[in-house]
């Protein structure tokens, strides 16, 4: 998703660099959904619908505040509001890439 931003970015104008990104932005998306709904149930399976609820609310107040964040950049210049989406969807991933065990292993306790 990170990658499909950016060359949105670096190559307006440019209809295949669109579809490309908009496709593997989609699917990314797509999936990265359903990893939320799946970390949900594993998290707390006694409450699966309300996890994953709090993670979709948690995803939307993300997308607005990012939304409105990158318009102001937007106006300064497009190519490093798109740079800038894409570099904090990576760090997003980062806690998770350096201790995969220990992200896949965290359990909610009651």
């Amino acid at each position: 998703m990170a990658t499909a931003t950016v060359l949105l970015g670096v190559a307006p104008g440019t209809p295949p660099a669109a579809y490309v990104s908009v496709a593997a932005f989609g699917a990314g998306y797509t999936a990265m959904s359903g990893v939320l709904i799946v970390w949900a149930v594993r998290v707390v399976p006694d409450l699966a619908a309300e996890g994953t609820v709090v993670l979709f609310i948690a995803l939307a107040v993300g997308q607005a505040a990012g939304s409105v964040a990158l318009g102001v950049l937007l106006g300064a210049s497009p190519v490093l509001a798109f740079v800038v989406a894409g570099a904090l969807g990576i760090l997003a991933v980062l806690p998770a890439v350096r201790d995969p065990a220990a992200a896949g292993s965290r359990r909610a306790t009651r």
